[in-house]
């Protein structure tokens, strides 16, 4: 359907044979020790918020490696924990703690302040580059369409993850991203339960 296919291409438009024919090429061990960069299978304790772990679950079998590559198996991940991965992309690979704000007071003159922590260096500033440009390519004209925002550089991935429902699947529709914008540093992920597709149903939302 997608012709010859590259990471841009598969990323773009969504293609789960790519990913599932990378994860043959690359073995289930690099998998695993790529998710728990992205802190998969760690603890989630932070200082302000305490998340569900992550789950990235290692596997031999070919059929199953393929599928957890693209985010089936036995794959875990909070709405918290993918807007964190989206953001580490838009930061240059640096993830930040999530922080937790109660309340501000006072009204649009107030300001407060919080401190920023690291959570992990997943990966370098030339990597997140290049993932920020496949990003934006897949709301530009991929499956993300749905998401952008006139006057801003949106950059964005959609998901269509099945899940067990009844006698059959139905599928969460994901959708995690950001605005590629120094000066609006954004960044977003939304889930619509049993909703079907990422790019018809999520993008929009986000």
């Amino acid at each position: 359907e997608h012709g010859d296919v590259d990471l841009t291409k598969a990323i773009t438009k969504s293609c789960n044979v790519y990913f599932a024919e990378a994860a043959q090429e690359l073995g289930a061990s690099a998998l695993a020790a790529e998710a728990k960069n992205f802190l998969f299978n760690s603890d989630m304790d932070f200082n302000d918020i305490v998340m569900a772990e992550s789950v990235y679950d290692k596997t031999t079998d070919s059929n199953n490696l393929g599928w957890s590559a693209i985010g089936q198996y036995h794959d875990l991940v909070t709405p918290l924990h993918a807007c964190m991965i989206a953001g580490a992309i838009a930061n240059d690979g640096v993830m930040m703690e999530p922080k937790l704000l109660l309340s501000v007071s006072g009204g649009v003159s107030s300001g407060y302040q919080l401190s920023p922590s690291v959570a992990a260096r997943p990966t370098d500033r030339s990597t997140a580059d290049d993932l920020t440009e496949m990003m934006i390519a897949c709301v530009q004209s991929g499956t993300g369409k749905k998401a952008a925002i006139d006057g801003y550089v949106v950059a964005g991935k959609t998901g269509t993850a099945e899940v067990a429902a009844g006698d059959g699947n139905q599928s969460h529709a994901w959708f995690v991203g950001f605005i590629d914008d120094e000066e609006h540093p954004l960044c977003i992920a939304v889930i619509l339960e049993y909703a079907g597709s990422g790019g018809s149903n999520a993008a929009p939302v986000a």
